[in-house]
């Protein structure tokens, strides 16, 4: 019986929407770090690829097909809430408080244990799809992962269009197992008849019907005890109390209430508190007291949450306030009192776009003060406040004698190695631009830079004597209060700590090599094992030409085990199928870090580009279908399209040296769908034509598929961890481009010496 496309195209959607929405549910949880996508890809590929693997030879004699990828369904459906569940309560269960960064190991482990078991069963599945089709030929893998690659762009474009705006996450994986679960019936259905059948399957008939009507039952009856939204919220948010929460298109959004002291959370992270008044004062008064008369002012990030009203005090002309998310103003608006008429004050205008971008449109001389009010590079995206070519923005919009005032990092009485190192790369690429800069260790390590020598200063009696001459009344920033956070010990020891690391040399933060949210990680690791301040110093004197070295190192036990294994040359395939693998997820993280620079945000456009890639995925696949109906040489076509891998990352190099920020959103969005596309089609021809060299070795279809899936999955495994967590931060994004280069063209070696190597073996 030929088994139907609808099994396939299910399987893709239902897996590209539980990747979406896991990844997005474990970025809030990990605090919005692109590190940590990095790992929870890597968990998701690895478990995968292990269940393609693990599986696929058992499955080669196997009898009931229909029957063990019914009951492997059942798993995904029983698994789907209980995984996105633990998603939500993993920082309660493991007694990790709200608002505290998670550290990269317990990321690595947990991100391990809530993926695993649902990445084995759906790495499974897609082998089970493969035997359902009763001869073995690698046109059927092709046409399971044509039609897969089909479903999960039709996820994609349903999740971005439909459950993003309409539907809480566990509504939609309610609907997904609603869907699945009325599928395995059909399926068991279609596996034979029921009437006669044993005890047994009789019950297996019903099982998919009961997960059904459990599945209904929970997204048409929201009581609290079955609205799964509710009881994760409730588990998440113990000990606060949550009066707000949604997911906008650049992330989530949740505001509690304690009293009378509100908290924004944004993707996971505190992003400020309301009433502050000490950290409000801190940052708009430090600032003001730098310039001399500051009467245009460009404020960045935060919110209205008393910085605003702090700067109002002074006689300005214009105060621009920018927020990327409009959802964040909505929630002031709505909830946080007093903001309205914060709002009615005509020298405020606020605007709804990414402070970057918002920059790169001001005419030269705009400003006499510019406030970045963030956090830090706690992120990639965070990051990208704080480079080089971010300040040289910034310096051209600033007026003559402008000042520049962001801060970094928190202070301590004793400064590490680790959180030397990242102040050093934040303060030396911020003199870069701007000559003159100060560092001032309040309750945060506050930076003021300008062009203009002799104004700013370090000596807290001089910012109290500008404070009292402008007139402005303060409830923190009083003499008590800076004596001691701006006394001439502080002050020095932390600019001399400084000083001394800048000596030694450190590297710029520039956008293409985000250098400094590394630095800050690994200064965030330390508070968790001060041994891991051994890692900073490895990472340091790591060089690129060391990573090079060790890939080069890496293919001499492959061509060893090729030389000793006669006839096995399909190891050379599989190395291909692991490079693309690598190569797809490292260039797919590059073209999500490069639109996230030049835009400041990927939250949204996750699903396009996974939509585009799959879309892609499925071009090629029926690229190579053609080339096998008119019986080309599938091992040439192999080689061009391994070659045509190769130079695919020299064409994004080449494109992002485009001047792409100068396009618009939808446009710069339809670019890099569009270069996603191109190596997409690539990954689908060399997937379907390795599966068919596979086969024609006389492999049975269960064991190619498992391989060739498991080699794809294992390859993009290591790609997104080696990529998100070395490449990018140490080498930056072109580096990284050149390398995935490199290693294509070692995989064409292998496969070539394999080649050689079998044709030698057999003439003998």
């Amino acid at each position: 019986m030929k088994p139907s496309r609808y099994i396939f195209i299910l399987l893709g959607f239902i897996s590209i929407i539980s990747q979406i929405i896991l990844m997005r549910r474990l970025m809030v949880i990990f605090s919005g770090n692109e590190l940590s996508v990095g790992v929870v890809l890597t968990s998701w590929m690895l478990w995968t690829g292990v269940g393609s693997i693990l599986f696929g030879r058992l499955t080669e004699g196997l009898k009931r097909v229909y029957l063990v990828l019914s009951l492997t369904l059942m798993g995904v459906v029983i698994l789907f809430p209980l995984t996105l569940l633990l998603t939500f309560c993993l920082k309660p269960i493991l007694g990790i408080p709200l608002s505290q960064i998670v550290g990269l190991p317990t990321i690595i482990i947990s991100t391990g244990v809530i993926l695993g078991p649902l990445c084995i069963l759906l790495g499974f599945s897609f082998v089970l799809c493969c035997r359902l089709f009763p001869e073995d030929s690698s046109v059927n893998v092709g046409r399971v992962y044509l039609w897969e690659a089909l479903g999960a762009a039709l996820g994609g474009i349903s999740f971005n269009w439909v459950a993003i705006p309409l539907l809480s996450p566990f509504q939609s994986i309610l609907i997904l197992d609603l869907i699945i679960s009325i599928t395995i019936w059909w399926l068991l259905k279609q596996g034979g008849k029921t009437r006669g059948a044993r005890p047994v399957r009789r019950v297996v008939m019903w099982l998919p019907l009961a997960l059904a009507g459990a599945s209904l039952a929970l997204l048409i009856l929201p009581q609290p005890i079955l609205d799964l939204d509710l009881v994760a919220q409730k588990i998440r948010w113990r000990g606060f109390n949550p009066i707000y929460t949604t997911d906008s298109r650049y992330g989530s959004i949740t505001l509690t209430r304690t009293g009378g002291e509100y908290t924004l959370f944004y993707n996971g992270f505190p992003s400020f508190t309301y009433p502050d008044p000490m950290h409000s004062e801190e940052v708009a008064h430090l600032a003001m007291l730098e310039h001399p008369r500051p009467r245009e002012i460009l404020l960045v990030g935060g919110g209205l949450n008393g910085v605003v009203d702090e700067l109002l005090k002074y006689p300005l002309t214009r105060l621009d306030y920018v927020q990327l998310d409009p959802e964040i103003n909505k929630v002031e608006k709505e909830e946080i009192p007093h903001t309205q008429e914060l709002l009615r004050d005509g020298r405020l205008q606020t605007f709804n776009l990414d402070g970057r971008y918002f920059i790169n449109q001001q005419p030269p001389g705009s400003y006499d003060l510019v406030i970045i009010n963030l956090s830090g590079p706690d992120t990639a995206q965070l990051n990208r406040f704080y480079t080089l070519e971010f300040f040289e923005e910034v310096k051209r919009i600033l007026k003559e004698g402008g000042t520049l005032a962001t801060s970094a990092g928190e202070p301590a009485n004793y400064i590490s190695d680790a959180q030397a190192r990242f102040l050093a790369c934040i303060y030396g690429t911020l003199r870069r631009s701007l000559k003159e800069v100060v560092i001032l260790p309040l309750s945060r390590n506050y930076l003021i830079a300008t062009e203009t020598k002799g104004y700013l200063t370090s000596d807290y009696q001089q910012i109290l004597q500008r404070l009292h001459l402008r007139k402005i009344k303060t409830r923190f920033f009083r003499d008590y209060y800076l004596r001691y956070n701006l006394s001439a010990e502080r002050v020095n020891y932390t600019r001399k700590r400084v000083e001394s690391e800048l000596n030694r040399g450190f590297a710029l933060n520039l956008d293409l090599k985000p250098i400094a949210y590394l630095y800050n990680t690994l200064h965030w690791e330390t508070h968790f094992n001060l041994e891991r301040a051994r890692l900073l110093k490895w990472l340091d004197r790591i060089k690129f030409y060391h990573c090079l070295a060790a890939l080069i190192l890496l293919i001499l036990p492959v061509l060893i085990w090729l030389r000793i294994r006669p006839g096995r040359e399909i190891g050379g395939v599989i190395s291909a199928i692991g490079a693309m693998g690598f190569v797809s997820i490292s260039t797919e993280i590059v073209i999500l870090l490069s639109f996230q620079i030049i835009y400041g945000y990927m939250f949204y456009q996750l699903g396009l580009i996974v939509t585009a890639f799959m879309v892609g995925l499925s071009l090629g696949a029926i690229l190579a279908r053609r080339f096998l109906e008119r019986k080309v040489n599938s091992y040439r076509v192999f080689l061009i399209s391994l070659l045509s891998l190769a130079l695919y990352p020299l064409l994004l190099w080449a494109a992002l040296s485009l001047p792409l920020n100068n396009l618009a959103e939808i446009s710069a969005t339809l670019v890099f769908m569009l270069l996603t596309l191109v190596g997409a089609v690539i990954c689908g021809l060399i997937f379907q034509l390795g599966a068919d060299i596979f086969i024609q070795k006389g492999e049975g279809i269960g064991f190619s598929a498992g391989w060739i899936n498991g080699a794809d999955h294992l390859g993009a495994a290591l790609g997104a961890l080696f990529t998100s967590a070395i490449l990018i931060p140490i080498f930056g994004l072109i580096n990284t481009l050149i390398f995935s280069t490199i290693l294509v063209f070692l995989s064409l070696l292998i496969l070539l010496m394999g080649r050689k190597i079998a044709k030698s073996q057999s003439v003998k």
